[in-house]
């Protein structure tokens, strides 16, 4: 069941909202394939994912913070501090639109009352992977791992995995 507060939105809906009534960036993600793998006659992404300690496997992603100069600054920083990923390039291709309005724990946590989520696409030539030895991992990351296309419909729910399965 897609949750009633998040609405998938196009690029072009989103730079049109922006420009004529600026919400905040509640959030940076990316669909990170590593490779892809053959099923049968079909063709899956592999993704990478991190583990964390509250939600178990997710998307690698965050919170923008006020040292991140842009969207994508956002995601090469959670990529480094949650999976020790060293992210080149990436495309953005999926916005969610939040409306917190009637959600007083968001709102409470200083949650907007219209943000959103921003969800970037990188292919496996955008990125490379890091020994683990030269930094450390954040605090709520026990470890990343793969994840093929077809087991995201059992971890997730929501309009983007509509797009992605």
């Amino acid at each position: 069941m897609i949750p009633s507060n998040r609405t998938l939105i196009s690029i072009e809906e989103f730079q049109k909202y922006n420009n004529s009534n600026p919400h905040p960036i509640t959030s940076v993600h990316g669909v990170i394939v590593d490779s892809y793998r053959k099923v049968g006659f079909n063709t899956y992404p592999v993704c990478v994912m991190t583990i964390t300690k509250k939600r178990g496997i997710d998307w690698i992603g965050g919170h923008v913070e006020d040292c991140d100069n842009s969207p994508f600054d956002t995601l090469i920083r959670e990529a480094y501090e949650e999976a020790h990923l060293d992210i080149t390039n990436g495309e953005l291709k999926w916005i969610i639109q939040i409306d917190n309005s009637t959600d007083k724990d968001a709102l409470n946590k200083d949650y907007p009352e219209i943000g959103y989520q921003l969800f970037y696409l990188v292919k496996p030539q955008q990125f490379s992977y890091l020994p683990a030895h030269n930094c450390q991992l954040a605090d709520d990351v026990l470890g990343r791992t793969l994840v093929i296309q077809p087991e995201l419909k059992n971890l997730f729910n929501g309009p983007l995995i509509i797009l992605i399965c």
